[in-house]
């Protein structure tokens, strides 16, 4: 596994250790050994603190621990470390959304520029009614 791979792996398990079990390490670890998985508490902190290496293999069990196959852990970790984004690109709900706003906005601005055109007409008729009183007088 890349290096790379690794941070996003340990990010992720951070993340699941975190907000699954709250920092509970014992939790996790007796959560694990009934999905079969045998890890112990100094081999997980070792893990954490990346003091000790981890096999593939051993990524998918931890994974599996936290409940994802190890793809999706590590898509966890991207976007973890990634942080958040403004909104998902991806996300057919959102283009809908953004393609609405778009087109909105596009509606506003073709009134302003007609309110604009029509006031700068009222504009010049007013300037001219100014210029008349004034030259009647």
């Amino acid at each position: 596994m890349t290096e790379n791979a690794n941070k996003l792996f340990l990010a992720a398990l951070r993340n699941c250790l975190k907000e699954k079990y709250e920092n509970n390490k014992t939790s996790y670890i007796q959560d694990a050994k009934t999905k079969g998985i045998t890890i112990n508490a100094g081999s997980l902190s070792s893990i954490l603190n990346e003091k000790r290496r981890i096999t593939p293999e051993m990524q998918e069990k931890l994974a599996s621990a936290c409940g994802y196959d190890l793809a999706e852990f590590l898509n966890l970790g991207k976007a973890l470390i990634e942080g958040p984004k403004l909104f998902d690109k991806n996300t057919v709900a959102d283009l809908e959304a953004m393609r609405c706003a778009v087109k909105s906005l596009a509606g506003m601005v073709d009134y302003l520029r007609e309110e604009n055109a029509a006031l700068k007409t009222e504009l010049a008729k007013l300037k001219m009614t100014v210029k008349e009183l004034e030259s009647a007088s």
